[in-house]
């Protein structure tokens, strides 16, 4: 049962970078409404 729980684990830890990486998308796709939108 080890090997799950070290595969559980491991997803985690996957889901949690993509997690993170998303969220960086999403700051740069916002500063970029913020910029096209000052161009109005």
């Amino acid at each position: 049962m080890g090997s799950w729980a070290d595969v559980v684990g491991s997803s985690g830890d996957v889901v949690g970078s993509w997690a993170d990486l998303v969220g960086s998308w999403a700051d740069v796709v916002g500063s970029w409404a913020d910029v096209v939108g000052s161009w109005d």
